[in-house]
């Protein structure tokens, strides 16, 4: 796996789609405007605010990063829960 430093170009591949850009750094990536998406850029909004991945500074540990991950998929499971019930 390939370490990456602050402020090097990243883009994220996913099924045959790009997210992020080579020319961004990876602090402009994670603080790209969300897209106006109706209902969904308010909520867009609440899980960046509430996302420990998008609030780590600078040059964090592998434990941090893993703690902030775990964190954030916690968030996301409960999310999609919440989707499931409403479905």
């Amino acid at each position: 796996m390939q370490t990456l430093t602050h402020g090097e170009p990243i883009s994220l591949e996913l099924m045959d789609r790009r997210y992020g850009s080579e020319e961004l750094s990876g602090t402009e990536w994670s603080h790209q405007a969300t897209s106006e998406a109706g209902v969904f850029s308010e909520l867009a909004m609440s899980i960046r605010h509430q996302s420990a991945l998008l609030a780590i500074q600078e040059m964090a540990t592998k434990e941090q990063i893993y703690s902030a991950y775990t964190h954030d998929l916690a968030l996301l499971q409960g999310y999609h829960r919440e989707f499931e019930a409403c479905v």
